[in-house]
């Protein structure tokens, strides 16, 4: 017998992680759940995590990876090598870019876990740049503060005030370079 919920907010438990999108630097696993209520449910039926953030040893960047299995591909009657293009008005789009500087789109979107830019954590997920905090959390706008604490206000790190001004008319000692009055 199968039982409808006509409540609202009926989810399903969470199914287990998936497989993570990559073995390094950094992918997304996500689970899935079902709502059961006819009405309808509030809030996501999808949730995402960061996974495997160990650097990868061969240390390539998983955009160049994929830009590289166009290689073999014809393209205009010739062999192309094919490199990453950050385009920043569509950063989840796979554009890459040959020695002749043209521009080509490879795909409508990026593997899970490729970086939206270069040097950031932000990475998309579903074909959406999404911000990731340096708590390692995706929709964290957690950052570095001035004393380089995750998350921190400024306030942890002791900052040494200095002073500089005029003693005396001359210079005691030679100071390698510099004047004296």
């Amino acid at each position: 017998m199968f039982v409808i919920d006509w409540y609202e907010n009926s989810w399903s438990p969470w199914s287990e992680w998936s497989s993570c999108s990559r073995t390094c630097d950094g992918g997304a696993t996500y689970q899935l759940r079902r709502c059961n209520a006819v009405v309808g449910c509030k809030g996501h039926h999808v949730r995402y995590k960061i996974c495997n953030m160990e650097p990868c040893p061969d240390g390539l960047d998983f955009r160049a990876v994929q830009c590289s299995a166009y290689n073999d591909h014809p393209y205009d009657g010739e062999t192309v090598e094919w490199h990453p293009y950050y385009d920043e008005e569509s950063p989840c789009t796979l554009m890459c870019v040959d020695s002749k500087g043209r521009v080509e789109e490879m795909a409508p979107r990026v593997r899970d876990g490729t970086r939206c830019r270069l040097g950031s954590l932000d990475m998309c997920i579903d074909g959406v740049c999404q911000r990731v905090g340096c708590n390692l959390e995706i929709g964290s706008k957690a950052s570095v503060d001035e004393c380089g604490v995750c998350g921190g206000d400024g306030t942890s790190c002791s900052k040494d005030l200095h002073h500089w001004g005029k003693i005396g008319t001359g210079c005691s000692v030679s100071c390698g370079g510099g004047e004296c009055d």
